[in-house]
């Protein structure tokens, strides 16, 4: 198909074809549909006639390995000259092979995985058989951040995908540190005031994507406008029911108990 070919062979990155699940979408999808399997139907099946597993210690190593991760890509970018203030800016893709660009474009890929990992956040939901959390919101953001690395890492891995990750990454640190200690019984009533904040900080992260994206697509960043239409609409969907769910939890909540 001379459609297919154009998308995923003309227009990517020659860099990663044949890499792990980047030649084309199917093997994303595939997880994705896996996961989707998992989450909604096979995984509460399965825990229908069972106890709620306890796996504070295995998420407390999880989250912890989460924090340890994020700083690693942070620092990472870092040492091969990948700074925010690079990408702030519009940054052309340069398509060549030379060490420092590789790299780059390695760690690019290594987020990408990250994000098939992180839907266990998902499991470990269904598996406590806490399925109210299994939201909407949840797994649309989980599945859809997957899909979204994965356009960034085929199509523009040195270029403004770093920005978006950097962000993604610093947000990541907090809201994974906050995750761990909130395991610990003694540090959740204190923590509790912070929660609206990790939504807060999660809905300018979006913010600060469109806003670059807006940017990189008017100074046309060699940013594919097929890319460009997945990703956009994507952003704004997350950001509106991440807005939606802060509304209706901390809003309510706060006006509920001024009354």
């Amino acid at each position: 198909m001379n459609w297919w070919n154009y998308l995923f062979v003309e227009s990517g990155d020659p860099r990663v074809y044949s890499w792990p699940l980047m030649q084309s979408p199917l093997g994303i999808f595939a997880i994705i549909i896996i996961y989707l399997c998992v989450v909604l139907k096979w995984g509460p099946n399965f825990m229908k006639n069972r106890r709620p597993y306890d796996l504070k210690v295995i998420i407390a190593a999880y989250n912890f390995s989460m924090i340890v991760m994020c700083c690693w890509i942070i620092y990472a970018y870092h040492q091969v000259g990948f700074y925010f203030s690079t990408f702030m800016s519009c940054v052309e893709m340069d398509f060549s092979v030379n060490p420092t660009l590789m790299k780059g474009l390695s760690i690019t890929w290594l987020v990408m995985m990250t994000k098939v990992i992180e839907l266990v956040d998902t499991v470990f939901f269904v598996l406590r058989k806490k399925q109210k959390q299994v939201s909407v919101l949840h797994v649309y953001h989980h599945a859809s951040t997957l899909f979204l690395c994965w356009l960034g890492a085929k199509y523009v891995g040195t270029g403004v995908a770093i920005f978006s990750i950097l962000v993604n990454s610093v947000v990541h640190v907090l809201m994974y540190s906050y995750y761990f200690l909130s395991i610990f019984n003694n540090l959740q009533r204190r923590l509790r005031p912070i929660k609206p904040y990790i939504t807060v900080i999660q809905m300018v992260q979006f913010t600060m994507i469109l806003v670059h994206l807006a940017v990189t697509a008017y100074f046309d960043c060699t940013l594919p406008k097929a890319i460009l239409a997945m990703y956009f609409p994507n952003v704004i969907v997350i950001f509106y029911m991440f807005y939606m769910f802060f509304k209706s939890t901390y809003v309510r909540e706060s006006n509920k108990g001024k009354k």
